[in-house]
C-alpha cells in the first residue's frame, strides 16, 4: 500500500515561490504577498481547495507566460509539485 500525500497548503507554495524569486522580480513578489495576506484568515481546510489554487493559478501566468529563464522553471517546478518546497 502506497502513502498518500496530504494536500497541498497554496499559501505555503506561494510563500516558497515568493522565497525563490530572484531579486529584480518585485511586482511578481509583491503579487504573492498581496495572494497571502488576502489568504491569511482563510481556514485551513480551504487552503488546499481548487478556489485558492485557482487565484494562485492566475499570479503565477501574470508572471510566467514563457519559461525562458531558469528561475522560471524552478517557481514552474516549485507550483506543481515536482520539486518539494521549504517548511516554513
Amino acid at each position: 500500500m502506497s502513502e498518500e500525500k496530504a494536500p497541498r497548503n497554496a499559501i505555503l507554495i506561494a510563500a516558497n515561490l515568493s522565497m525563490s524569486l530572484p531579486q529584480d522580480q518585485q511586482e511578481f513578489r509583491n503579487d504573492l504577498a498581496e495572494f497571502i495576506r488576502d489568504c491569511a484568515y482563510t481556514s485551513p481546510e480551504l487552503c488546499t481547495a481548487p478556489a485558492i489554487w485557482i487565484k494562485l493559478e492566475s499570479v503565477m501566468k501574470k508572471h510566467i507566460v514563457e519559461i525562458d529563464a531558469d528561475w522560471k522553471q524552478t517557481l514552474v517546478d516549485l507550483y506543481v509539485g515536482k520539486t518539494e518546497f521549504q517548511n516554513l
